[in-house]
């Protein structure tokens, strides 16, 4: 077997670790196999009968990128996955092979000129989850309900709903079917003291 149909398998069998609820618990083995021998870098798609050839110049792309070609992942939802199975050390390794730019030279690599993301607002809300509400958090990993859905549910996040805002009538019209007249009178009121 070449490497790169070697590569090929175990990029394969971490996408589907990462896409089955019942396979969370193989996302840490597979993520070593995958760093340990760099299958990231270059490999053979195994899902296709031509055996098309897939490489990153650097693995947090690899991440991001859909498939077939990367994982199309988001890199903290993985790191949420590690930290849950308490992989400390798979954790650290896997921040650094995301946080290691390659071989561009059109980027800074000075992280004093350059400020850090925090996160995306599902990256958040997953790790608040995981630590305050592991039960909701199973059900994101799951597929039952969205991260957002579940930071409502558990107080974290207020429900919200866009208003048209091109008339009043319109505005009227939308949140009439959130609240009651009576409410919104009340509202008014209460706006007016």
């Amino acid at each position: 077997m070449s490497d790169l149909v070697r590569n090929g398998e175990l990029v394969d069998a971490l996408r589907l670790s990462l896409s089955s609820t019942r396979g969370l618990n193989l996302v840490p083995e597979a993520v070593r196999a995958v760093l340990d021998a760099e299958a990231w870098r270059d490999r053979a798609e195994i899902r296709t009968a031509a055996r098309e050839r897939y490489g990153f110049a650097s693995f947090a792309e690899f991440v991001a990128t859909p498939p077939l070609d990367g994982l199309g992942m988001d890199a903290h939802d993985i790191e949420t996955i590690l930290r849950a199975h308490d992989e400390h050390d798979t954790l650290r390794r896997f921040k650094e092979a995301c946080s290691h730019q390659g071989a561009r030279t059109d980027l800074v690599n000075n992280v004093h000129e350059v400020e850090r993301p925090q996160g995306n607002q599902r990256s958040r809300a997953l790790a608040r989850l995981h630590r305050d509400r592991p039960d909701l958090y199973a059900r994101v990993i799951a597929g039952e309900l969205s991260a957002h859905a579940a930071a409502i549910e558990a107080g974290f996040r207020p429900r919200t709903a866009s208003v048209p805002i091109d008339s009043p009538e319109a505005a009227v019209r939308a949140l009439l079917r959130r609240f009651t007249r009576e409410q919104l009178s009340a509202a008014l009121r209460a706006g007016d003291d």
